[in-house]
């Protein structure tokens, strides 16, 4: 069983010094803005979430990193 994630602490912008700059692409995007529209939360709490799931899920089994990527042409 993984750790458990206090989303309420997660959720609040209290002790919140740090940021970073991250590229998302437009379907990233559209994912994040329907969830916001449809939970209440902001988008940046939910992108906050997500990347400690994320986190948690990497920090469990590092080779998740590799398995989640889409597949590409393979080369002739």
């Amino acid at each position: 069983m993984g750790t458990a994630i206090d989303y309420a602490r997660v959720m609040s912008d209290d002790g919140l010094t740090e940021a970073i700059y991250v590229r998302i692409s437009k379907e990233d995007r559209e994912v994040l803005d329907e969830l916001s529209g449809r939970l209440p939360l902001k988008m940046s709490a939910i992108a906050r979430i997500a990347l400690r799931i994320g986190l948690a899920e990497i920090d469990k089994d590092p080779a998740r990193i590799f398995a989640g990527g889409k597949q590409t042409k393979t080369r002739r």
